[in-house]
């Protein structure tokens, strides 16, 4: 009687070694991933910043570095101001040789605004002299919370976009709020 060759059985449950094609779902989603944060990440550093942004970044510098002169006044007792000049601004401490720039503090450093910056400032309703090289308080913070009533008014001159930060004589900051041109 022939015999024939070993016949194979398959057990239920049982290993084979037969090799599959393609990826797993796992291997796919982590290329996924990897991709989209890939993507994400170059989109942001790619995309330019808008006037909108722009102006609402410089608003939101000053007004942060306003709250915490406004309550280092406070808590110190001393006299500190504010000057905006062609291309930057300063902060001011008062010494017994008179206004002093403050330049050795990291917080309030001389800063330099963007050449695209076109500012304007009034002071209790009246503007400010901006060409002044010499110390001159513009905005005064008191040791009582209080500061010049003022409004700061920063342009782009791409798009016409401005943006606006007051100050009342209370010592609140009001803004920024911007102003969009049409496009």
């Amino acid at each position: 009687m022939p015999t024939q060759g070993p016949t194979q059985t398959h057990r239920p449950g049982a290993r084979t070694n037969h090799r599959q094609a393609g990826f797993t779902l796992l291997e796919v989603l982590v290329v996924l991933v990897i991709f989209g944060v890939l993507v994400a990440g170059l989109n942001l550093t790619l995309s330019p910043n808008t006037p909108e942004i722009e102006v609402r970044d410089q608003l939101d510098r000053v007004a942060a570095l306003f709250e915490h002169t406004r309550n280092t006044a406070v808590l110190t007792g001393e006299l500190y101001a504010w000057q905006l000049q062609h291309g930057g601004y300063r902060f001011l401490t008062l010494t017994d040789d008179g206004w002093t720039p403050m330049t050795d503090n990291a917080i309030w450093r001389p800063r330099t605004l963007p050449d695209w910056v076109q500012a304007e400032l009034w002071v209790e309703g009246e503007p400010a002299d901006l060409a002044a090289s010499t110390p001159v308080p513009q905005v005064l913070f008191v040791p009582s919370g209080e500061m010049s009533a003022f409004e700061l008014r920063l342009r782009h001159p791409f798009n016409g976009t401005s943006g606006t930060l007051t100050g009342t004589a209370l010592g609140q900051l009001q803004g920024p709020t911007l102003e969009v041109a049409p496009r």
